[in-house]
């Protein structure tokens, strides 16, 4: 799923966070739904795929499902 590096984001700051948050949820959602265990991985190697799996990790962590 696309998401954009934010250290070289071309999207203007006030939109930059709406998109972040939608981004942040569809891959939650993609998570829950996909068979585990999951791969998260970023093309370029760096800079998204940690934020990605603490957001997933800190999301479930606050519904208490681990």
């Amino acid at each position: 799923m696309p998401w954009e590096d934010p250290l070289h984001s071309k999207t203007d700051p006030t939109v930059k966070q709406a998109k972040l948050q939608e981004m942040r949820e569809k891959a939650l959602h993609a998570f829950e739904r996909l068979p585990k265990p999951v791969v998260l991985v970023c093309s370029a190697g760096i800079d998204r795929s940690a934020p990605a799996a603490a957001f997933i990790f800190e999301s479930l962590e606050a519904r208490g499902v681990i």
